[in-house]
């Protein structure tokens, strides 16, 4: 996957943001994503929308992201941000 595959998932959409929370990996996540049981990740819930969608459109997708903890700082700017979030990274 490149950048530009990135910047494309995320055209005319907005991320909705249902939760930010340091999270301990669990054994299930592990065998999911590869990341080590029991690390500490920034874990970003949230809900894509179409990006004028009405409040009762039904979301595009959820999505959940997982942030290593030494970027975990980025959580603070989310809030105020509905584009993509690895160029805040």
């Amino acid at each position: 996957m490149s950048i530009n595959d990135l910047l494309a998932f995320a055209t005319g959409t907005r991320f909705v943001i249902e939760s930010i929370a340091m999270a301990t990996i669990a054994d299930e996540v592990s065998a999911q994503t590869g990341l080590a049981s029991g690390e500490q990740w920034l874990s970003v819930c949230g809900f894509r929308r179409a990006e004028n969608a009405e409040p009762a459109e039904p979301a595009l997708c959820r999505t959940q992201y997982y942030i290593n903890r030494a970027f975990a700082a980025v959580g603070r700017l989310l809030h105020r941000h509905d584009g993509p979030i690895f160029p805040l990274i």
